[in-house]
């Protein structure tokens, strides 16, 4: 298990599927159409919450869409995202899950990136929905790995972030 932050294993299919036609699985498109691939896959991990511990298990599918232009370039990425997670406090074993479904979309011309959907969607047993994530969020990643947001719409307990999920768990 690694130390990281939720946000990079949401982002990953972003960053695979990026990469992976950087190394040449999508060739010229001259009137072609998109090219299409799915993807499963898990992530382990720990978020420090101070007090405790959150144990996370993330299971993701992607359906994976490239735009090219004329010239083969990449010119839009597209991910249909389905998550399940399953988080737990290392302390009082409550368990939070997350059933999570959104679009991510990646404009080359703008570096622009926008989540579609739900993007968090929590729920405690015995509670209900805790964390509601859901709507749009447009942002472009500086430099140094922050997120400058450039559009917000919809609910938004999380906003890419963990506290929310570490008070959730506490």
């Amino acid at each position: 298990m690694t130390t990281r932050s939720k946000p990079a294993g949401r982002l990953a299919l972003l960053a695979f599927a990026v990469a992976s036609l950087a190394l040449g699985t999508a060739g010229p498109a001259f009137g072609r159409a998109p090219e299409r691939a799915h993807v499963q896959q898990s992530f382990e991990g720990v978020i420090d919450c101070g007090a405790f511990q959150d144990t996370y298990v993330d299971e993701e599918t992607g359906d994976l869409t490239w735009y090219l232009d004329a010239d083969g370039k990449l010119v839009r990425f597209v991910v249909h995202v389905s998550q399940y997670s399953t988080d737990v406090s290392s302390v009082t074993g409550l368990t939070l899950h997350e059933r999570n479904h959104h679009t991510s979309t990646l404009d080359l011309a703008t570096g622009q990136v926008t989540l579609d959907g739900a993007i968090v969607h929590a729920t405690l047993p015995g509670e209900g929905v805790v964390i509601q994530d859901v709507g749009r969020l447009r942002f472009t990643v500086s430099a140094d790995g922050t997120l400058d947001f450039t559009f917000v719409a919809g609910h938004h307990d999380a906003l890419i972030g963990d506290q929310t999920l570490c008070d959730a768990l506490a």
